[in-house]
């Protein structure tokens, strides 16, 4: 499946860790495009790492975030997090 980020569109993978949290902390696929689609973006000290995280209507336990890598054509979940702040620094 392709998902647009940044303006650009790519084809989107989950790691087997992102697969396994997401299982875990109850994120769908679905949601996974939304945070990507519609999320405030962070971008991580290393070029083509980005955290992106929303909340989620219905969730108790917001915000979800992805940990994401641009790995063109591929966009990689690398993890699934709840309960998600930014660091102040960010």
């Amino acid at each position: 499946m392709d998902v647009c980020f940044a303006n650009k569109r790519y084809k989107l993978v989950f790691t087997d860790h992102a697969r396994q949290r997401m299982s875990v902390r109850d994120v769908t696929i679905e949601m996974s495009i939304a945070i990507i689609e519609t999320g405030t973006v962070i971008t991580k000290e290393r070029k083509g790492r980005f955290w992106v995280y929303k909340n989620l209507p219905g969730r108790t336990d917001n915000s979800v975030c992805l940990s994401i890598v641009v790995e063109d054509p591929n966009l990689v979940v690398v993890t699934a997090l709840i309960n998600w702040r930014p660091n102040d620094e960010d």
